[in-house]
């Protein structure tokens, strides 16, 4: 399965994109707003436990999704919490900047749990790669599926 997948120049295969950790991974790899053991204690304690659930369940009734979307509402609770309640020691609210993508990268790894098992969708070979850049996805009520992509 190719679909939302990254190609890896050192490894030289296709990877699965998650977003959300590869973000989560750097705001630990550099310290950023010198709380990278803060992340790392969030990526340990929420991070990792929701992407396990997502990662293996098999999502293609419509009350997988429900649950699925259950998990994704849940976890951006916590995601937001972290910059405004539950935020380290010192730091103000809105410590973590609009810049730094952390909240964005939540809905966009949730798009690939909620999508990455629907035959459909897998049958497009969809790839997020230089010459093939997925630009949008429209499903009507119907359940059709029209894609557009960057020319």
């Amino acid at each position: 399965m190719n679909f939302l997948v990254k190609y890896d120049r050192k490894g030289g295969r296709l990877m699965p994109l998650f977003p959300h950790k590869s973000n989560l991974e750097t705001k630990i790899k550099k310290n950023y707003g010198k709380e990278g053991k803060f992340f790392d204690n969030f990526y340990q304690k929420e991070y990792l436990p929701w992407l396990q659930k997502n990662t293996s369940l098999k999502a293609v009734e419509k009350k997988d999704v429900f649950t699925r979307t259950q998990w994704f509402i849940d976890y951006l609770k916590k995601v937001d919490s972290i910059n405004v309640i539950n935020r380290p020691e010192g730091k103000k609210e809105g410590w973590i900047t609009t810049q730094s993508k952390f909240r964005p990268t939540v809905l966009e790894e949730f798009t690939y749990y909620v999508l990455k098992d629907i035959e459909e969708i897998q049958d497009l070979g969809l790839e997020f790669t230089n010459r093939a850049v997925f630009a949008g996805l429209t499903i009507n009520p119907n359940g059709d599926i029209k894609i557009s992509k960057k020319m």
